[in-house]
Protein backbone atom coordinates (compact mmCIF):
# COMPACT_ATOMS: atom_id res chain seq x y z
CA UNK A 1 0.00 0.00 0.00
CA UNK A 2 1.28 3.61 -1.00
CA UNK A 3 2.69 5.17 2.25
CA UNK A 4 1.73 8.84 2.38
CA UNK A 5 1.70 11.74 4.62
CA UNK A 6 0.35 14.30 2.47
CA UNK A 7 -1.74 14.24 -0.95
CA UNK A 8 1.14 13.70 -3.27
CA UNK A 9 -0.11 11.05 -5.48
CA UNK A 10 3.56 10.06 -6.75
CA UNK A 11 4.56 7.20 -3.99
CA UNK A 12 7.87 6.46 -2.82
CA UNK A 13 7.50 4.86 -0.04
CA UNK A 14 5.16 1.43 0.58
CA UNK A 15 3.81 -0.60 3.61
CA UNK A 16 2.22 -4.25 3.67
CA UNK A 17 -1.03 -4.52 4.76
CA UNK A 18 -0.66 -6.67 8.05
CA UNK A 19 -2.97 -9.38 7.16
CA UNK A 20 -0.60 -9.87 3.28
CA UNK A 21 2.36 -9.28 5.62
CA UNK A 22 1.04 -12.77 7.78
CA UNK A 23 0.65 -14.30 4.94
CA UNK A 24 4.11 -13.99 3.25
CA UNK A 25 5.72 -15.00 6.27
CA UNK A 26 3.65 -18.30 6.05
CA UNK A 27 4.74 -18.81 2.87
CA UNK A 28 8.23 -17.88 3.19
CA UNK A 29 9.01 -20.19 6.35
CA UNK A 30 6.85 -23.19 3.88
CA UNK A 31 9.46 -22.35 1.14
CA UNK A 32 12.56 -22.46 4.20
CA UNK A 33 13.33 -18.44 3.17
CA UNK A 34 13.21 -17.07 6.36
CA UNK A 35 12.25 -18.09 9.97
CA UNK A 36 11.01 -15.36 12.66
CA UNK A 37 13.12 -15.10 15.88
CA UNK A 38 10.72 -13.24 18.37
CA UNK A 39 10.03 -11.23 15.39
CA UNK A 40 13.27 -10.45 13.67
CA UNK A 41 14.14 -12.18 10.16
CA UNK A 42 16.36 -15.17 10.57
CA UNK A 43 17.87 -16.03 7.10
CA UNK A 44 19.79 -18.80 8.29
CA UNK A 45 17.87 -22.06 8.80
CA UNK A 46 19.13 -25.84 8.79
CA UNK A 47 17.78 -25.90 5.53
CA UNK A 48 19.02 -22.83 3.74
CA UNK A 49 22.73 -23.22 3.69
CA UNK A 50 23.17 -20.13 1.09
CA UNK A 51 21.69 -17.06 3.68
CA UNK A 52 22.56 -15.56 7.10
CA UNK A 53 21.82 -12.68 8.75
CA UNK A 54 23.82 -10.57 11.37
CA UNK A 55 21.70 -9.84 14.71
CA UNK A 56 22.44 -7.88 17.83
CA UNK A 57 23.47 -10.30 20.58
CA UNK A 58 22.28 -13.45 18.84
CA UNK A 59 24.54 -15.69 17.20
CA UNK A 60 25.16 -15.24 13.21
CA UNK A 61 27.65 -15.63 10.78
CA UNK A 62 30.49 -15.30 13.15
CA UNK A 63 29.95 -18.79 14.74
CA UNK A 64 29.10 -20.92 11.60
CA UNK A 65 31.72 -23.67 10.72
CA UNK A 66 34.06 -23.48 7.75
CA UNK A 67 31.36 -26.20 5.67
CA UNK A 68 29.15 -23.67 6.29
CA UNK A 69 30.37 -20.56 5.28
CA UNK A 70 31.80 -22.06 2.18
CA UNK A 71 27.92 -22.72 0.95
CA UNK A 72 26.66 -18.93 2.15
CA UNK A 73 25.83 -16.78 -0.84
CA UNK A 74 24.38 -13.83 0.91
CA UNK A 75 25.40 -11.65 4.37
CA UNK A 76 22.62 -9.66 5.34
CA UNK A 77 22.82 -6.77 8.42
CA UNK A 78 19.52 -7.03 10.42
CA UNK A 79 20.23 -4.62 13.37
CA UNK A 80 23.53 -5.18 14.16
CA UNK A 81 24.87 -1.37 15.14
CA UNK A 82 28.44 -2.19 15.59
CA UNK A 83 30.33 -4.49 13.40
CA UNK A 84 33.56 -6.20 14.88
CA UNK A 85 34.10 -8.65 11.80
CA UNK A 86 37.25 -10.66 11.43
CA UNK A 87 39.63 -11.70 8.01
CA UNK A 88 39.29 -15.13 9.33
CA UNK A 89 36.32 -15.73 8.31
CA UNK A 90 35.96 -14.11 5.32
CA UNK A 91 38.57 -16.58 4.15
CA UNK A 92 36.12 -19.06 3.96
CA UNK A 93 33.63 -17.82 2.49
CA UNK A 94 34.08 -19.06 -1.50
CA UNK A 95 30.53 -18.84 -2.54
CA UNK A 96 29.61 -14.60 -1.51
CA UNK A 97 27.54 -12.66 -3.67
CA UNK A 98 25.50 -10.21 -1.78
CA UNK A 99 27.24 -8.21 1.45
CA UNK A 100 24.87 -6.11 3.18
CA UNK A 101 26.36 -4.42 5.73
CA UNK A 102 25.08 -0.83 6.05
CA UNK A 103 21.96 0.89 6.92
CA UNK A 104 18.97 -0.22 5.50
CA UNK A 105 16.12 1.47 7.29
CA UNK A 106 14.59 4.68 6.19
CA UNK A 107 15.65 6.71 8.78
CA UNK A 108 18.83 8.29 8.98
CA UNK A 109 19.34 7.97 12.65
CA UNK A 110 19.97 3.98 12.30
CA UNK A 111 23.58 4.11 13.38
CA UNK A 112 26.10 1.75 12.42
CA UNK A 113 30.08 1.88 12.82
CA UNK A 114 33.16 -0.63 12.75
CA UNK A 115 35.47 -1.43 14.92
CA UNK A 116 38.31 -1.55 12.84
CA UNK A 117 37.96 -1.14 8.92
CA UNK A 118 40.98 -4.02 8.68
CA UNK A 119 38.08 -6.24 7.78
CA UNK A 120 37.72 -4.88 4.20
CA UNK A 121 41.36 -6.33 3.61
CA UNK A 122 39.27 -10.14 3.54
CA UNK A 123 36.59 -8.79 0.40
CA UNK A 124 40.00 -9.41 -1.67
CA UNK A 125 39.11 -13.22 -1.96
CA UNK A 126 35.45 -12.47 -3.02
CA UNK A 127 35.59 -12.93 -6.72
CA UNK A 128 31.95 -13.78 -7.13
CA UNK A 129 30.77 -10.11 -4.89
CA UNK A 130 27.50 -8.59 -6.96
CA UNK A 131 26.72 -6.65 -4.37
CA UNK A 132 28.10 -4.93 -1.61
CA UNK A 133 26.56 -1.95 1.02
CA UNK A 134 28.31 0.04 3.39
CA UNK A 135 25.56 2.52 2.97
CA UNK A 136 26.01 4.70 6.41
CA UNK A 137 28.46 2.49 8.23
CA UNK A 138 31.11 4.75 10.03
CA UNK A 139 34.50 4.75 11.12
CA UNK A 140 35.59 3.59 7.62
CA UNK A 141 38.10 6.55 5.92
CA UNK A 142 39.13 4.56 3.04
CA UNK A 143 38.70 1.70 0.71
CA UNK A 144 41.42 -0.71 -0.13
CA UNK A 145 42.87 -0.08 -3.55
CA UNK A 146 42.29 -3.88 -4.48
CA UNK A 147 38.16 -2.80 -4.88
CA UNK A 148 38.67 -3.19 -8.74
CA UNK A 149 39.40 -6.37 -8.38
CA UNK A 150 36.34 -7.34 -7.47
CA UNK A 151 35.54 -8.57 -10.94
CA UNK A 152 31.80 -9.40 -10.45
CA UNK A 153 30.79 -6.68 -8.82
CA UNK A 154 27.53 -4.88 -9.99
CA UNK A 155 25.98 -2.64 -6.95
CA UNK A 156 28.18 -0.59 -4.88
CA UNK A 157 26.45 1.36 -1.47
CA UNK A 158 28.19 3.75 -0.34
CA UNK A 159 25.77 6.46 0.68
CA UNK A 160 26.56 8.33 3.92
CA UNK A 161 29.81 7.04 4.33
CA UNK A 162 30.70 10.36 6.39
CA UNK A 163 34.26 9.47 7.24
CA UNK A 164 35.29 8.29 3.79
CA UNK A 165 37.70 11.11 2.08
CA UNK A 166 38.58 9.12 -1.23
CA UNK A 167 37.52 6.89 -4.28
CA UNK A 168 40.29 5.03 -4.99
CA UNK A 169 41.24 5.36 -8.56
CA UNK A 170 40.81 1.45 -9.37
CA UNK A 171 37.42 1.48 -8.74
CA UNK A 172 37.03 2.43 -12.43
CA UNK A 173 38.16 -1.31 -12.99
CA UNK A 174 34.81 -2.91 -12.10
CA UNK A 175 33.59 -3.20 -16.00
CA UNK A 176 30.52 -4.96 -14.38
CA UNK A 177 29.60 -2.11 -11.73
CA UNK A 178 25.86 -0.85 -12.99
CA UNK A 179 24.56 1.17 -10.29
CA UNK A 180 27.07 3.38 -7.76
CA UNK A 181 25.72 5.28 -4.96
CA UNK A 182 28.68 7.84 -3.34
CA UNK A 183 26.06 10.46 -2.35
CA UNK A 184 25.92 12.34 1.15
CA UNK A 185 29.79 11.75 0.84
CA UNK A 186 30.81 15.53 2.08
CA UNK A 187 34.50 14.70 2.73
CA UNK A 188 34.95 14.02 -1.20
CA UNK A 189 36.23 16.20 -3.60
CA UNK A 190 36.54 15.11 -6.84
CA UNK A 191 36.29 11.68 -8.45
CA UNK A 192 38.61 9.35 -9.73
CA UNK A 193 39.43 9.77 -13.58
CA UNK A 194 38.77 6.97 -15.71
CA UNK A 195 34.91 6.79 -14.19
CA UNK A 196 33.74 7.13 -17.99
CA UNK A 197 34.95 3.38 -18.82
CA UNK A 198 31.89 2.01 -16.55
CA UNK A 199 30.35 1.45 -19.35
CA UNK A 200 27.48 -0.45 -17.65
CA UNK A 201 26.80 2.31 -15.44
CA UNK A 202 22.84 2.96 -15.16
CA UNK A 203 22.84 4.97 -12.07
CA UNK A 204 25.51 7.37 -10.70
CA UNK A 205 25.05 9.41 -7.45
CA UNK A 206 27.15 11.84 -6.01
CA UNK A 207 29.32 12.52 -9.02
CA UNK A 208 31.17 15.41 -7.83
CA UNK A 209 32.68 18.80 -9.67
CA UNK A 210 35.86 19.52 -7.79
CA UNK A 211 37.75 22.29 -7.26
CA UNK A 212 41.02 21.75 -9.43
CA UNK A 213 41.21 21.64 -13.21
CA UNK A 214 43.71 19.53 -13.14
CA UNK A 215 42.81 16.27 -10.62
CA UNK A 216 38.90 16.26 -11.48
CA UNK A 217 37.26 14.75 -14.37
CA UNK A 218 33.66 16.41 -15.47
CA UNK A 219 30.70 15.50 -17.50
CA UNK A 220 32.38 15.19 -20.05
CA UNK A 221 33.87 12.22 -19.20
CA UNK A 222 30.84 10.45 -18.94
CA UNK A 223 29.22 11.02 -21.97
CA UNK A 224 30.27 7.20 -23.36
CA UNK A 225 28.12 6.30 -20.41
CA UNK A 226 25.28 5.23 -22.87
CA UNK A 227 23.32 3.43 -20.42
CA UNK A 228 23.45 5.69 -17.71
CA UNK A 229 19.68 6.88 -16.55
CA UNK A 230 20.31 8.45 -13.75
CA UNK A 231 22.61 11.16 -12.25
CA UNK A 232 23.10 13.39 -9.10
CA UNK A 233 26.07 15.68 -9.07
CA UNK A 234 27.11 18.20 -6.54
CA UNK A 235 28.56 21.55 -7.79
CA UNK A 236 31.60 22.21 -4.51
CA UNK A 237 32.39 25.24 -3.20
CA UNK A 238 35.17 25.91 -5.45
CA UNK A 239 34.40 24.34 -7.98
CA UNK A 240 35.80 24.89 -11.78
CA UNK A 241 32.35 24.93 -14.01
CA UNK A 242 33.15 27.34 -16.62
CA UNK A 243 30.87 25.54 -19.84
CA UNK A 244 30.77 22.45 -18.00
CA UNK A 245 27.14 22.17 -17.73
CA UNK A 246 26.87 22.68 -21.95
CA UNK A 247 28.38 18.85 -22.30
CA UNK A 248 25.46 17.65 -20.38
CA UNK A 249 22.63 17.52 -23.66
CA UNK A 250 25.61 14.09 -24.83
CA UNK A 251 24.04 12.45 -21.64
CA UNK A 252 21.36 11.23 -24.42
CA UNK A 253 19.86 8.22 -22.02
CA UNK A 254 19.85 10.35 -18.52
CA UNK A 255 15.91 10.39 -17.81
CA UNK A 256 16.79 11.34 -13.74
CA UNK A 257 18.76 14.47 -13.37
CA UNK A 258 19.97 15.52 -9.42
CA UNK A 259 22.22 19.30 -9.20
CA UNK A 260 23.29 20.66 -5.98
CA UNK A 261 25.14 23.45 -5.63
CA UNK A 262 27.21 24.25 -2.26
CA UNK A 263 28.20 27.49 -1.24
CA UNK A 264 29.10 28.76 -4.24
CA UNK A 265 30.22 32.53 -5.50
CA UNK A 266 27.80 34.40 -7.58
CA UNK A 267 30.68 35.17 -10.00
CA UNK A 268 31.47 31.29 -9.90
CA UNK A 269 27.41 30.80 -11.26
CA UNK A 270 26.42 29.38 -14.02
CA UNK A 271 24.54 31.99 -16.32
CA UNK A 272 25.12 30.59 -20.03
CA UNK A 273 23.03 28.36 -21.38
CA UNK A 274 22.34 24.68 -20.45
CA UNK A 275 21.39 22.02 -22.34
CA UNK A 276 19.63 19.46 -20.57
CA UNK A 277 19.99 15.58 -21.99
CA UNK A 278 17.07 15.33 -24.70
CA UNK A 279 14.98 12.98 -22.94
CA UNK A 280 14.70 14.32 -19.15
CA UNK A 281 11.64 13.09 -17.01
CA UNK A 282 12.90 14.24 -13.65
CA UNK A 283 14.84 17.13 -12.65
CA UNK A 284 15.64 18.13 -8.92
CA UNK A 285 17.75 21.74 -8.20
CA UNK A 286 18.73 22.15 -4.59
CA UNK A 287 20.57 25.27 -3.83
CA UNK A 288 20.60 27.62 -6.91
CA UNK A 289 22.76 29.93 -5.59
CA UNK A 290 21.34 33.32 -7.83
CA UNK A 291 18.53 35.80 -6.78
CA UNK A 292 16.34 34.74 -9.92
CA UNK A 293 15.81 31.50 -12.19
CA UNK A 294 18.77 30.93 -14.84
CA UNK A 295 17.29 31.51 -18.37
CA UNK A 296 18.55 27.89 -19.04
CA UNK A 297 15.48 26.55 -17.35
CA UNK A 298 13.23 26.97 -19.83
CA UNK A 299 10.29 24.92 -21.06
CA UNK A 300 11.20 24.83 -25.06
CA UNK A 301 14.59 22.70 -23.32
CA UNK A 302 12.94 20.30 -21.20
CA UNK A 303 9.58 19.67 -23.28
CA UNK A 304 9.76 15.93 -21.74
CA UNK A 305 10.25 16.90 -17.93
CA UNK A 306 7.04 15.67 -15.81
CA UNK A 307 8.67 16.37 -12.29
CA UNK A 308 10.55 19.46 -11.03
CA UNK A 309 11.62 19.65 -7.84
CA UNK A 310 13.37 22.76 -6.51
CA UNK A 311 14.76 23.38 -3.22
CA UNK A 312 16.59 25.82 -1.23
CA UNK A 313 16.70 28.32 -3.86
CA UNK A 314 16.99 32.24 -4.03
CA UNK A 315 14.14 32.40 -6.96
CA UNK A 316 12.49 35.66 -8.10
CA UNK A 317 10.79 33.94 -11.10
CA UNK A 318 10.01 30.23 -12.08
CA UNK A 319 11.43 29.49 -15.60
CA UNK A 320 11.07 31.61 -18.60
CA UNK A 321 7.92 31.67 -20.76
CA UNK A 322 8.14 34.30 -23.24
CA UNK A 323 4.75 33.62 -24.85
CA UNK A 324 1.61 32.53 -23.77
CA UNK A 325 1.75 29.98 -25.88
CA UNK A 326 5.01 27.94 -24.70
CA UNK A 327 4.31 26.47 -21.25
CA UNK A 328 5.60 23.70 -19.19
CA UNK A 329 4.70 19.97 -19.43
CA UNK A 330 5.25 19.31 -16.16
CA UNK A 331 2.79 17.24 -13.80
CA UNK A 332 4.38 17.21 -10.87
CA UNK A 333 6.01 20.50 -9.06
CA UNK A 334 7.53 20.51 -5.80
CA UNK A 335 9.23 23.61 -4.10
CA UNK A 336 10.75 23.77 -1.12
CA UNK A 337 12.22 26.53 0.89
CA UNK A 338 11.94 29.17 -2.16
CA UNK A 339 10.53 31.57 -0.02
CA UNK A 340 11.39 35.10 -2.12
CA UNK A 341 9.00 32.95 -4.89
CA UNK A 342 6.10 34.76 -5.32
CA UNK A 343 3.39 31.96 -6.98
CA UNK A 344 -0.05 30.84 -6.22
CA UNK A 345 -2.06 27.98 -7.40
CA UNK A 346 -3.33 30.58 -10.13
CA UNK A 347 0.16 30.95 -11.41
CA UNK A 348 0.67 27.62 -11.42
CA UNK A 349 -2.12 26.14 -13.01
CA UNK A 350 -1.21 29.12 -15.81
CA UNK A 351 2.38 28.07 -16.68
CA UNK A 352 1.84 24.25 -16.03
CA UNK A 353 -1.77 23.73 -17.15
CA UNK A 354 -0.80 19.84 -17.31
CA UNK A 355 -0.47 19.83 -13.78
CA UNK A 356 -1.38 16.93 -11.37
CA UNK A 357 -0.08 17.95 -8.85
CA UNK A 358 1.98 20.93 -6.58
CA UNK A 359 3.14 22.03 -3.24
CA UNK A 360 4.67 24.83 -2.06
CA UNK A 361 6.70 24.69 1.19
CA UNK A 362 8.44 27.21 3.45
CA UNK A 363 10.78 26.99 6.67
CA UNK A 364 9.50 28.70 9.68
CA UNK A 365 12.18 29.45 12.15
CA UNK A 366 11.41 28.24 15.94
CA UNK A 367 13.37 29.42 19.19
CA UNK A 368 16.55 27.89 20.46
CA UNK A 369 19.93 27.99 19.22
CA UNK A 370 19.36 24.96 17.30
CA UNK A 371 19.99 25.87 13.38
CA UNK A 372 17.39 23.49 12.19
CA UNK A 373 14.67 24.55 15.20
CA UNK A 374 11.74 25.67 13.13
CA UNK A 375 8.82 23.81 10.76
CA UNK A 376 7.42 23.45 7.84
CA UNK A 377 4.54 25.58 6.72
CA UNK A 378 2.78 24.78 3.71
CA UNK A 379 1.30 27.90 1.62
CA UNK A 380 -0.90 25.74 -0.90
CA UNK A 381 -1.08 22.32 -2.29
CA UNK A 382 -2.58 21.56 -5.23
CA UNK A 383 -4.11 18.35 -6.12
CA UNK A 384 -6.36 18.05 -9.52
Amino acid sequence: MPHRNDKCPLVNKCQIHPWIRYMLIIVAEKAKILSLDDGIPRFDTDKDPHRTCLIAERSNVTSKNGSEMENLKSIFNVNQSYLDLQLEWFAKLKSLEVLQLGRWLVSSTHHIEVRSESFLKGLRTQKGLKYLSLRGVSRITELPSFIGELVSLEILDLKACHNLETLPADIVSLKKLTHLDVSEYYLLESMPKGLGKLLRLQVLKGFIIGSSQETTIGIEDLRKLEKLERLSIHIGSESVINNEFKKLEGLRNVRCLEISWGVVREDQFLRESLHFPPGLEKLHLQGIPHDTMPEWLNPSRLENLDKLYIMGANLGSLGQVQTEEQHWNVKYLILKYTDKLQIDKQTVRKLFPSIEYAKKVRWIKGGGTSTTAGRELIDFELNN
